[in-house]
C-alpha cells in the first residue's frame, strides 16, 4: 500500500527528468491493451471480475489476459479477455473507498459477474508477513469496529501447502500507513493482518448485490519496513507542491535516493506479478 503511495507520487508525477525512463517503461507493462473507448462494450459471459485501484496493481494480472480489449468509463477503466479458458475482468477504479465503491458499482451496472476480487497492494500489520507474501482475507474490518465475513474458505491444508500463503484480517484505512509504529498500534487495535484501502468498500457493494466476494493482496510493505528519511518527509508531505519539493530536496541532499525511486518501480511490478501468478491459479478455481 505504502509502495502504491510512492510510485504513485514520485514516478508517475514526474518529479525530475531522471524518472522519465522509470515511467516509460512502467507505461509499457501497464498498456498492454488497445486505446481505450468508453463506447466498448463489456460481452457477457464473464464471471469474475478483479477490482484493483491503479494499474500498477493490476498490470500482471492484465498481461495475462489474450488480446483484451478495454473501455474506461466514469468511475473506472476496465479491460477483458480470456484468462485461460475463463473470461477475466479487470478494473482500475482508483484509490480509496469512495472510488472503490463508485467503481464497482459501475462495474456491475455494465454487466453481471458472479465473483468480486478486491486485489492490489498491502501492508502488513503482524510480524510474519513478509514482502511477497499472499494474503487472503477471511474477515474485512472498518475502522469503527464493523466486520464483514468473506463466504470463501480455503482448506487449511492448502494454505499449510502454499509457501508465503496467509489466511487472516484485512483492515482497511483511510489514509497511508508509513511507519512501523502507526502499524504495531493498528495491529493492536484490530487484531488485524495487514491494511489497505479498498477492500471494505468492495465488500459492502457486493453485500448490497448479493455478489460473491473475495480480498487477495500482495504484501509490499512489512510491518518493520521503515522508509529513508528523504522519502519519509516526502509521504508526510500534504501538497503536490511540497512533494516535489521534498522530492527535489531528497536529489540534492543524499543522491542515493534516486536509486531508492527507481528502485519502488521495479518492486512494484514484482509485486504485481507476483499478485497475478496467484491469481491465475485462484480464478479459475472459484465455485459456480
Amino acid at each position: 500500500m505504502l509502495l502504491r503511495w510512492l510510485v504513485g507520487n514520485v514516478i508517475r508525477q514526474q518529479v525530475a527528468g531522471i524518472y522519465q525512463e522509470a515511467l516509460t517503461q512502467a507505461a509499457r507493462l501497464v498498456n498492454r491493451t488497445p486505446a481505450l473507448a468508453g463506447a466498448v462494450q463489456v460481452p457477457d459471459g464473464a464471471r469474475v471480475a478483479v477490482v484493483f485501484a491503479m494499474g500498477i496493481e493490476s498490470a500482471g494480472l492484465v498481461a495475462k489476459l489474450h488480446d483484451p480489449a478495454a473501455g474506461k468509463f466514469e468511475h473506472s477503466t476496465e479491460r477483458f479477455g480470456p484468462l485461460g479458458q475463463q473470461l477475466v475482468r479487470v478494473a482500475d477504479v482508483g484509490v480509496g473507498a469512495r472510488r472503490a465503491a463508485l467503481g464497482t458499482e459501475e462495474l456491475l451496472a455494465r454487466g453481471p459477474v458472479g465473483w468480486i476480487v478486491s486485489a492490489g497492494f498491502a501492508g502488513a500489520l503482524a510480524p510474519n508477513l513478509r514482502r511477497g507474501d499472499i494474503l487472503m482475507a477471511d474477515t474485512i474490518v472498518h475502522p469503527d469496529g464493523e466486520q464483514l465475513g468473506v463466504g470463501f474458505r480455503i482448506d487449511p491444508k492448502v494454505v499449510r501447502a502454499t509457501p508465503h500463503l496467509h489466511v487472516g484480517r484485512l483492515l482497511t484505512v483511510d489514509r497511508v500507513i508509513s511507519t512501523p509504529e502507526q502499524r504495531r498500534q493498528l495491529a493492536e487495535r484490530y487484531a488485524a493482518d495487514a491494511c489497505d484501502m479498498e477492500s471494505f468498500a468492495v465488500a459492502r457493494v457486493c453485500q448490497q448485490h448479493r455478489i460473491r466476494f473475495l480480498s487477495v493482496r500482495v504484501i509490499t510493505d512489512a510491518a518493520d519496513d521503515r522508509l529513508p528519511p528523504e522519502l519519509q518527509q516526502l509521504v508526510d508531505q500534504p501538497s503536490l507542491a511540497g512533494k516535489l519539493g521534498a522530492a527535489a530536496g531528497a536529489i540534492w541532499q543524499r543522491p542515493g535516493s534516486v536509486k531508492d525511486m527507481w528502485n519502488l518501480r521495479e518492486q512494484a511490478q514484482r509485486a504485481s506479478a507476483r499478485l497475478a501468478d496467484f491469481l491465475s491459479g485462484v480464478l479459475p478455481q472459484l465455485p459456480e
